[in-house]
């Protein structure tokens, strides 16, 4: 049956969004979340389940692990069976009809490795999108979080950019009376003029940043940006990032919990099974075709059997194993990528709040 994508009814849809859904409500409180919905002010926790709900690559992550797992019952199959239907018109009729029917059944032998083969690909990548539902959670609460932060820290800076503006114009006025009173130069009014007009390009460029966070943090949620800057942020939206943990506990808690690590093994596993499949398709496959034919009053029972040679088998095995090499040299850069960030990330923690 075709199924159209509704393009036009997308962009109505997404301008109205809102944290009033009903459906967010009852999924909120499904959650465990006893406070009452929406909050009179957004936090971490509240905004994160914001973007859970509305953030469309989640959406994403969900269909690819239905589609992998559809992949999964299609590689379990076994081989199929192949019919041949068979008719003879003979010109000298001998006895009865000149016709002889037959059918034959051909059925495939020697093709259970490449079905456990193509199974355990089929598998590891389900578990696999199975994963990414998971990362693409954990991506959408980081990506709300470090809204949060630039959000947060922009305020501040933009309230004592405000406060140096006002203290330049309250500076300016008085020194204009000066001025005009003849106690001093006009030089000095020029400097400060220069001071002020320094601090309002600061605080314009400051006010550049903080919407350009407010964008992010829409993207990071799936909302309208006027939708974001209608939520009463919290002055304190994140939570006390508490102690910083050892170097070597840290290392070892990232490359035994994340996501990118368990999916990066699994994709691993997925290469060495097509590799099994290569070396399993070298084998030829005997296809035993047992029949019975009706020859002109004759039962005639006939047992036939094929072999379907493969060819280039030594090029697939190479590529696969090829395929397999970069495969494991992926998970080898991901395990460094994943110290360097965790070093690096406690090396920023220690020497900010120091």
């Amino acid at each position: 049956t075709p199924q159209e994508l509704e393009q036009e009814s997308v962009p109505s849809e997404f301008m109205n969004r809102s944290a009033n859904d009903p459906t967010l409500a009852d999924l909120v409180r499904a959650s465990g979340y006893d406070q009452p919905w929406p909050p009179e002010q957004w936090r971490l926790d509240t905004l994160t389940l914001l973007g859970l709900y509305f953030n469309p690559t989640i959406d994403v992550a969900r269909a690819q692990a239905v589609a992998a797992s559809a992949a999964l019952t299609t590689a379990n199959r076994r081989a199929p069976l192949s019919v041949e239907l068979a008719a003879e018109h003979h010109s000298r009729e001998v006895d009865g009809s000149p016709w002889s029917l037959g059918i034959a059944v051909g059925l495939p032998i020697g093709t259970e490795s490449r079905r456990e083969a193509r199974v355990m690909k089929a598998g590891l990548l389900a578990d696999a999108a199975e994963i990414e539902i998971a990362a693409s959670t954990w991506r959408v609460r980081s990506a709300v979080r470090d809204a949060l932060v630039d959000i947060s820290a922009s305020s501040q800076r933009t309230r004592l950019l405000e406060q140096r503006l006002t203290g330049h114009q309250e500076l300016l006025q008085l020194l204009q009376k000066r001025v005009d009173a003849g106690m001093i130069s006009s030089r000095e009014l020029g400097r400060e003029r220069v001071a002020s007009a320094m601090a309002e390009a600061e605080l314009a460029v400051e006010k550049s940043r903080q919407a350009d966070a407010q964008g992010a943090l829409a993207a990071a949620l799936g909302l309208p940006l006027e939708t974001v800057r209608s939520l009463n942020i919290a002055d304190d939206p994140l939570d006390d990032p508490g102690a910083i943990p050892d170097a070597i506990d840290a290392r070892g808690e990232a490359l035994r919990n994340r996501l990118d690590v368990h999916v990066g093994l699994l994709e691993y596993g997925a290469a060495d099974a097509e590799l099994r499949l290569a070396v399993a398709k070298q084998y030829p496959v005997v296809v035993l075709s047992p029949g019975f034919f009706w020859d002109q009053g004759d039962n005639i029972w006939s047992l036939a059997s094929a072999f379907i040679v493969p060819r280039s088998t030594v090029a697939g095995v190479r590529e696969a194993e090829a395929r397999r090499d970069v495969a494991g040299e992926q998970f080898t850069a991901l395990q460094i990528r994943v110290i360097n960030e965790v070093e690096r990330a406690r090396e920023t923690m220690q020497v900010t709040q120091e």
